[in-house]
């Protein structure tokens, strides 16, 4: 090929050369990058200076502790490289250029930093670099009305694009921010969130919820206290106060941080705790893991037309004080209904009517606990129920169990049963099917204790597992579930 010092198109240089900074370059968008630099002594150069400067900012924004990030630059893939070490170096280049670039291809990026300052040349000029071209790394949807956000940029420039870098305001509702990975997150107001690029967010304060499509794990959302790394799943992560609350819905996280205690050769070793589907922790600025007991799909207070009315559960908490016990109750206001999901550490059990006939009806809309369904045999187990007025308190006992003293003493049989569709784990081993009566693998009665005023109901641990299978061995149940009703509507 016969190549030009200066036929190329240097903007498109620019803008590619930025793009692979920012790991947003297509194979088609590196394959014209690699022929650009192959065509040109000037575009080598250019496309030198431009990741540089990238390096240098990365540098002084992040500080030492960033180095051995940049030296794993994007901007210095194995095929560039290549192409810059094969392709000849125009007699034009500049000595601190060339030198700066030797450099990063050989990854000693310090060096190349301290060269600038201390090879007795001028410092470089930079100012002709132009600012990056901007690419979009996702979109914002507003998910109520009345919600208001902004970016900070200059103009007041505030579009539903998102760009690398951009700082999202969550003054007021909520919203949807959706990246080109397609991992979604849902942001509640108030709350400040970084997109550092398309697979990494810093929370600096607020509460998201995140859901991670297969084919994008490594998804990372950062704060002061901990970085959680996502392995497949749908998490929330929380900041306040100089902590961080981590919850898990479903699929596995890890949560990284540095040790206050432990030290290596190169400073504070990494930790990195593993959390499952049902676990719930807060991690503190000191790095203290502390489990959260309950989680709740809405504020306590639940605005209406009226003013702010307080939510009929006002908590729940248990006695397990067991060493790694992770597992909430989750409370889903008005969330009982039809293949709505029974427990928060199964992915398939679904609450469903026995019969086509569907679920007793005063249950539908229901304040749902959803239980965690590896507590079903914990002998000791005390649940305090805190209500904020008077209620029907509903209890979903599995069939397959004794009645225990606790609930024959404060409840009474209603005679009605629901459904288990255990999905997954159950029957055929599928996806749980749609609608009541359906693939129902057990049945569990429902008992019920009306309390006339707002105070606190205990409820005790699962019955013992009645029936054997065919070698003497104890079939498995499940957890009860726990369902509140205000007690004027019930």
């Amino acid at each position: 090929m016969t190549e030009s010092p200066r036929e190329f198109d240097e903007l498109r240089l620019r803008e590619l050369s930025l793009a692979r900074c920012n790991e947003l370059l297509s194979e088609v968008e590196l394959e014209e990058l690699s022929a650009i630099l192959r065509s040109s002594a000037e575009a080598r150069r250019n496309f030198r200076e431009l990741t540089a400067v990238h390096a240098q900012l990365g540098w002084e924004r992040g500080g030492k502790d960033t180095v051995a990030s940049l030296l794993d630059s994007p901007c210095l893939e194995e095929s560039l490289q290549l192409e810059l070490q094969r392709a000849p170096v125009a007699a034009t280049t500049p000595t601190w250029s060339l030198a700066l670039s030797l450099c990063l291809l050989v990854g000693v990026l310090g060096a190349g930093l301290l060269f600038w300052h201390n090879a007795g040349q001028p410092e470089p000029q930079l100012s002709h670099v132009t600012p990056p071209i901007t690419r979009t790394v996702g979109t914002i949807a507003a998910l109520r009305d009345g919600s208001h956000w902004s970016f900070g940029r200059p103009g007041g420039d505030n579009t539903d694009a998102v760009h690398p870098g951009d700082t999202l305001w969550l003054k007021r509702g909520a919203l949807e921010l959706r990246l080109i990975t397609d991992t979604s997150m849902h942001v509640e107001a108030p709350a400040i969130v970084q997109v550092l690029s398309k697979d990494r967010v810093r929370l600096i304060n607020g509460n998201i919820k995140v859901d991670v499509p297969d084919g994008a794990e490594g998804f990372a959302v950062e704060s002061d206290s901990v970085e959680v790394i996502d392995l497949g799943t749908s998490f929330s992560v929380g900041v306040a106060d100089e902590q961080t609350d981590v919850v898990v819905f479903e699929g596995e996280v890890n949560l990284k941080l540095q040790s206050k205690t432990r030290k290596g050769k190169n400073g504070p070793e990494q930790v990195v705790r593993h959390f499952h589907t049902g676990d719930a922790v807060r991690v503190s600025s000191d790095g203290t893991f502390s489990r959260i007991v309950e989680v709740r799909d809405s504020p306590i207070g639940i605005e209406n037309d009226e003013g702010v009315e307080e939510a009929l559960i006002a908590s729940v908490k248990d006695n397990n004080v067991r060493e790694d016990h992770w597992k909430f109750y989750h409370i889903v206001p008005g969330g009982m209904d039809e293949d709505v999901l029974a427990f928060v550490d199964r992915r398939g059990h679904q609450w469903n009517g026995a019969t086509q006939a569907g679920m007793p009806g005063y249950l539908i809309g229901g304040d749902l606990v959803r239980t965690f369904n590896d507590d079903k045999a914990t002998d000791d187990l005390v649940i305090r129920l805190q209500l904020a007025e008077p209620a029907t308190v509903y209890v979903l006992l599995d069939e397959r169990v004794s009645r225990p003293a606790w609930l024959i003493e404060s409840f009474e049989d209603t005679g009605d049963d629901v459904g288990i569709d255990q999905g997954f784990t159950g029957g055929t081993g599928g996806p749980p099917s749609i609608g009541p009566g359906k693939s129902i693998e057990h049945r569990m009665n429902v008992w019920k204790q009306v309390v006339p005023q707002a105070g606190e109901v205990l409820l005790g641990p699962n019955g013992e597992v009645l029936r054997k299978d065919y070698r003497g061995t104890s079939v498995r149940a499940n957890m009860y579930g726990i369902v509140a009703v205000p007690l004027a509507a019930d």
